[in-house]
């Protein structure tokens, strides 16, 4: 299979270029591995106050207020006990706010090219973006540790928790997602709780009696990991679309960075890991990868389960080893730019055959802008129904 060519050619040489006279030192080891040490102050503090007051029940019912409504509102988490109410209202006035910086003409620009590339922002997502953070050795133990992405917890967690993972970026990136009422503010703050829930959890003797070397591991869920996560998220998917010959002007590709800094700051990632250009941000996740993709039998597992889940709809005769074939596919540029073979990391072999005029064929039915559209509008109409018929129950037990 040819090498891409164009844009991220170019970038890779650039990147290479910069790396050898070591102009960005800003993202030097050093600096990678103060952030594996700092986690997230404002969510962390919360999930310390609800554990030292015994107000798990209240926890768990926050949580549920928050699935059942699209946005926060003062006032709204009043049945919690005085003693919690205070330090979770400031948790989500906190986090309700845009930053001073937020741009809405590139927030709108960066949304309309998400709508008009949801399949293929998905499908990236899929094969490239998660794989990559599988890569990281020490974040994919985190995400092995708690469990729900392995096989042996069963089909429908993991699907459930790869629909976790398309909700927030669907509800960020739609149209009015940071609006106040917009659902994107709502799931990112549940996701930051879940960041923090997911910490306390690993740190905590009495649930994970094994324990966790912060020292040769990092934090669980640390500066560096959130950063990563938050460039696979963004400069990946861009050069994911690239690879499949979408065109993006240089204001999306702006716009598309402006939503993601926004995004990554309102998960609470430190404003030096929050790339204000496509480039800087293809920087730092070369730098982040070349920091920490090792192979691990955590990430094994994980690239296993991610392409396990479509394998079972897809006609093995007709495409044989097609998911492991997409893999390698995307991975090439970050290979590339890293000097490591990320595929081999991550245990997906070369694939002999060729699907790349396939790949061509997907990419331009489903960049098809009416079919996105439709398909952007029908899930927030379903998810909209699924939200009123389970907040139903919910306040009659109220």
């Amino acid at each position: 299979m040819p090498f891409p060519t164009g844009r991220v050619t170019t970038l890779l040489f650039v990147t290479k270029f910069r790396m050898r006279n070591h102009s960005y030192a800003r993202y030097s080891d050093a600096f990678l591995d103060a952030k594996r040490l700092r986690m997230d102050a404002l969510a962390d503090d919360l999930l310390t106050h609800i554990t030292l007051s015994g107000e798990h029940a209240s926890f768990a019912l926050l949580l549920k207020s928050l699935q059942n409504n699209d946005s926060y509102q003062p006032g709204m988490f009043s049945m919690l006990p005085e003693t919690l109410a205070p330090q979770v209202e400031h948790y989500f006035a906190s986090t309700s706010q845009l930053p001073a910086w937020a741009d809405r003409e590139k927030i709108a620009l960066g949304q309309r090219l998400f709508s008009r590339y949801v399949p293929l922002v998905l499908f990236i997502l899929q094969y490239k973006s998660l794989p990559l953070c599988y890569s990281c050795k020490n974040g994919a133990k985190i995400l092995h540790l708690t469990g729900r992405l392995t096989q042996r917890y069963g089909k429908g967690k993991i699907m459930g928790r790869l629909a976790d993972t398309a909700q927030m970026v669907i509800h960020a990136m739609s149209e009015g997602g940071f609006e106040p009422k917009g659902k994107g503010l709502a799931t990112i703050q549940k996701v930051r709780l879940i960041h923090a829930m997911v910490r306390a959890y690993i740190r905590n003797p009495r649930q994970n009696p094994e324990g966790w070397d912060s020292t040769n591991l990092g934090e669980p869920i640390n500066q560096e990991d959130m950063a990563g996560t938050l460039m696979s998220f963004a400069p990946v998917v861009l050069s994911g679309l690239e690879q499949l010959n979408v065109s993006i002007s240089e204001q999306e590709r702006e716009g598309y960075m402006h939503c993601w800094k926004i995004i990554g700051h309102l998960m609470g990632v430190d404003a030096d890991l929050l790339p204000d250009s496509y480039e800087e941000g293809q920087l730092l996740a070369t730098r982040i990868l070349q920091h920490q993709a090792a192979p691990s039998q955590e990430g094994l597992e994980l690239v296993q389960t991610c392409i396990g889940l479509p394998r079972k709809f897809t006609p093995e005769r007709i495409f044989p080893d097609v998911h492991e074939y997409m893999v390698r596919y995307f991975l090439r540029d970050a290979s590339e730019a890293t000097g490591l073979d990320i595929g081999e990391i991550i245990g997906t072999p070369e694939i002999q055959n060729d699907y790349e005029t396939w790949v061509k064929l997907f990419s331009r039915f489903a960049g098809i802008g009416i079919l996105n559209r439709t398909m952007l509008k029908g899930y927030h109409t379903v998810h909209k129904i699924g939200t009123k018929m389970s907040r139903q129950p919910a306040l009659a037990r109220a």
